[in-house]
């Protein structure tokens, strides 16, 4: 089993135990987040623990702030804070066709939004990452699996995300 699968397991058995301790049924559904209408991060599984939707890895956040050293003649300089840094976001996003994504579509609407300056608010659990909206100023992709007619099945994409002010 991959590590992938195996992750989602994972977070499948979490889900289940800590959220739906009442619920009899072992379909399990739910939006992670998202960012616009271009972005939705959800998990539903089938009864045959198929994941449906996607979801994100390796989520950081960078906050930073402006300084200036001030010098100051026998002494050590002084550390002046100008203003907050503008906020950035790395994360990695996996799609595959076995979880009913049409993976080379969802790649497309990503590189639209990056060549159209797309900006809207981040949201991970119901709440708003930062105060300000954020814009994608980069996206990677690794073409992670093509079948032999070149239909691609499964790919990562390696997005940064940088607040918009």
């Amino acid at each position: 089993m991959s590590k992938k699968k195996t992750k989602y397991k994972k977070l499948k058995y979490f889900i289940q135990t800590k959220y739906n301790k009442n619920s009899k049924s072992t379909s399990l559904s739910g939006k992670i987040g998202y960012f616009g209408k271009y972005l939705i991060f959800q998990l539903k599984y089938d009864d045959n623990d198929k994941i449906k939707g996607y979801t994100f890895e390796n989520f950081k956040r960078e906050l930073s702030a402006n300084t200036e050293n001030e010098s100051v003649l026998g002494k050590k300089p002084k550390t002046e804070f100008l203003n907050p840094d503008l906020v950035s976001i790395t994360f990695d996003v996996y799609f595959s066709a076995e979880c009913g994504i049409n993976v080379k579509k969802q790649l497309d609407n990503l590189g639209k939004c990056i060549e159209n300056g797309y900006v809207d608010y981040l949201v991970i659990g119901g709440e708003k990452v930062g105060k300000n909206k954020f814009i994608i100023k980069s996206a990677s992709e690794s073409w992670n699996t093509i079948l032999s007619h070149g239909e691609l099945v499964e790919a990562t994409v390696s997005l940064t995300m940088e607040e918009y002010v």
